[in-house]
């Protein structure tokens, strides 16, 4: 009796492994061990420790993150890979006049973009390389926007494709009119990644970011 049971549990085996191609199962375990990792942080306490300072750094208070430096640029990558060039970014930012706010993808610590809100009217497209960022494009500039307001925006990077979106009323999406704000494309860099953040700080003011997260396409 042990022996029949036997050869049918023996038979039940060879069908389920004829059943899948050869590496099947071991491409599941690599796929799952090589999964890209997302992050977010909403700065309910302070997280500066999980950030590297590429230029200037970074104060976190209040469940706000601000650069430290002003008249200058303050830029940080969050020390944690998503593990892919293609990603995105997503952050509620607040723009104060003569300073600029805003999430970066594609980030290497060198080179990567940024999406600017850009009070009264536009949403722009930045390539940055160092302290320096160079135009690519504007998403729109037909918007009633406000300085001291704060917008959500998100940003996504596939291949040469950059997609943007902008909550305009706060009400937590992006499905509203003129909040989809459709793609720009450029190949000016095609490696990073890495997300972060960047404050550019002028007249004194205090540029603000808030539930900041990332990761992966």
């Amino acid at each position: 009796m042990k022996r029949i049971i036997l050869s049918i549990i023996l038979c039940l085996c060879a069908s389920c492994a004829w059943a899948f191609p050869p590496g099947f199962i071991g491409a599941i375990t690599q796929s799952n061990a090589q999964a890209p990792t997302g992050i977010s942080d909403n700065f309910s306490s302070d997280t500066s420790a999980n950030y590297t300072a590429s230029y200037g750094g970074v104060t976190i208070s209040d469940g706000i993150a601000t650069g430290t430096t002003n008249w200058n640029s303050n830029i940080l990558k969050h020390n944690t890979s998503v593990g892919s060039s293609d990603n995105w970014v997503e952050a509620t930012v607040v723009d104060r006049s003569g300073s600029v706010s805003a999430p970066i993808l594609r980030y290497n610590g060198t080179t990567g973009y940024i999406i600017h809100v850009a009070v009264p009217a536009s949403v722009i497209l930045y390539s940055i390389n160092g302290e320096n960022k160079t135009y690519v494009g504007a998403f729109t500039s037909s918007l009633s926007l406000t300085t001291e307001i704060s917008y959500k925006v998100k940003l996504s990077v596939s291949g040469t494709t950059f997609h943007g979106w902008i909550d305009l009323n706060s009400d937590g999406d992006y499905e509203d009119t003129n909040e989809d704000l459709g793609t720009i494309s450029d190949s000016t860099y095609s490696t990073g990644t890495y997300v972060g953040i960047r404050f550019d700080r002028g007249s004194g003011a205090s540029p603000e970011i808030d539930n900041f997260s990332g990761g992966a396409l």
